[in-house]
């Protein structure tokens, strides 16, 4: 035909003469063959070994060019994140459990928090990495596993460290593991019955103390703090405000001591202030005022009941 549009010629025919219109039925043959032209791309494309995909990727096409026809990348952004998820969730990944090890003082809030959890999330769209480096970043927590269990169960295996004792510096009070480890600011209730050690380096000392005080539990009762001096030696501040001078060697020996002497005499229960072991095989007392001037005034009458 005239104006740019032109059939092929008749291939099943010998040729006719320029400019003779080619019958109808040719032209109704022409759209068969089209016909099944479209047919077969259809069938090579559902065919067994390509499946839907084929399918799916025309479709894809076909969006593409129509997003760039209409300029809305920005919906197609969002149905492609929103797709994976929808997906998981209609398809049974919800996740409906999450089964927690290890855990005796971190909470089931904070997991979640550091999981990233809300209630219907697909257990494909969690990010395992992501979630393990937050749970790891709180000091509580000293490793972390987890595992996705599908088709809906999440695993978090951690293990913990333990806090150990209350570390006092200057006006700052807190938490630290057994290895000295800041786990954090004492400002939970779940910390207050922890013991609690006080100066320069009794964060890292605390262990030695502590397990020395072990094998006296009534002594190791009577104790408020273990005070670290000059990062040498411990004082010990009992609960009655007496304070224990321990020597820096022979720590173990003078704590056997000083228990010996609570169970014998009840030194810890008298009016004392200070009790000090520094000098080996010397123990010095010093005792309050009002118990200080009472055995001077008792010194005193027997003196003169004496005639002295």
């Amino acid at each position: 035909m005239d104006g740019g549009r032109r059939f092929p010629e008749q291939i099943d025919g010998p040729r006719r003469a320029a400019g003779t219109r080619l019958p109808f039925r040719i032209f109704r043959r022409r759209r068969r063959v089209t016909a099944l032209h479209h047919d077969s791309i259809a069938s090579q494309l559902t065919r067994p070994g390509i499946g839907w995909a084929g399918v799916v990727v025309l479709l894809a096409t076909t969006g593409v060019y129509g997003a760039t026809i209409g300029e809305r990348w920005g919906e197609v952004g969002e149905l492609a994140q929103s797709a994976p998820e929808a997906f998981a969730r209609g398809s049974g990944f919800t996740i409906a459990r999450i089964e927690v090890e290890g855990r005796k003082v971190v909470t089931n809030n904070e997991i979640l928090a550091a999981l990233g959890y809300e209630p219907g999330q697909s257990l494909m769209s969690l990010d395992v990495a992501a979630a393990r480096e937050t749970l790891l970043a709180n000091p509580l927590i000293k490793q972390a596993t987890i595992r996705k269990l599908y088709p809906d169960r999440l695993s978090v295996q951690i293990a913990e460290r333990e806090p150990f004792a209350l570390w006092q510096v200057g006006e700052k009070l807190s938490v630290i593991a057994a290895d000295g480890t800041v786990i954090e600011a004492a400002g939970d209730s779940r910390f207050v019955n922890l013991p609690l050690v006080v100066g320069a380096g009794a964060d890292t000392g605390a262990p030695r103390i502590l397990k020395a005080l072990e094998p006296h539990a009534e002594l190791r009762d009577k104790v408020y703090a273990a005070v670290r001096v000059g990062s040498r030696r411990w004082n010990l501040r009992l609960k009655n405000g007496m304070d224990v001078k321990l020597p820096e060697e022979a720590l173990d020996a003078a704590l056997a001591q000083v228990a010996e002497l609570d169970r014998s005499q009840k030194i810890t229960d008298r009016d004392i202030t200070e009790l000090d072991l520094r000098r080996d095989g010397l123990v010095t007392v010093r005792l309050s005022d009002d118990a200080a001037a009472a055995l001077a005034a008792a010194s005193k009458d027997k003196n003169k009941r004496a005639g002295t």
